[in-house]
């Protein structure tokens, strides 16, 4: 993959993880009880956004020290529009609400199934941390997300109430 692609390949990662900051941003609304918890996912998304734009920078640079891994860009261009599909779906409240977690519970799950740690693959041993950073990340949110759903199912929180205020 030359340079141009694998900077198209990254900044698509990038935008996933800014998508998967809005959806937590919008279950913060969402279930406002539990807006912490959502909170510290989207920080952690915001996280890993940075960590893409200095992925990003460094294959800008040093193009010869990456290269594509083991998931393509076009399904990572799949998910970036499943994403945008379904944050879309919720704000204008086509879906109930408790599906803004069942999508964010499937997505966190297929990334982690696809082993999103060999997606870009570098010699850069200052990056294979970071990379690793955001492969645990999908695993431990969908954990997370798993805890999150069975806590607000109890408190039977499942509407559009403070969403409508928010937007």
């Amino acid at each position: 993959m030359n340079k141009q692609a694998l900077i198209e390949f990254a900044t698509i990662i990038k935008e996933n993880e800014e998508l998967m900051a809005e959806l937590y941003s919008l279950c913060q609304d969402l279930f406002p009880d539990f807006k912490d918890d959502f909170k510290q996912l989207e920080d952690q998304e915001n996280q890993h956004t940075m960590l893409a734009e200095n992925i990003i920078k460094n294959i800008d640079q040093h193009p010869e020290k990456w290269q594509s891994g083991n998931v393509s860009i076009t399904t990572a261009k799949h998910l970036n529009k499943q994403l945008r599909d379904g944050i879309d779906e919720i704000k204008k409240q086509e879906v109930s609400p408790r599906y803004a977690i069942t999508f964010a519970l499937s997505i966190e799950l297929s990334a982690s199934e696809k082993n999103f740690s060999k997606v870009l693959i570098t010699e850069n041993k200052d990056f294979v941390d970071d990379i690793n950073t955001m492969a645990k990340g999908f695993s431990q949110h969908y954990q997370r997300l798993l805890d999150l759903e069975k806590r607000i199912l109890k408190t039977g929180h499942l509407g559009f109430d403070d969403l409508n205020k928010a937007i």
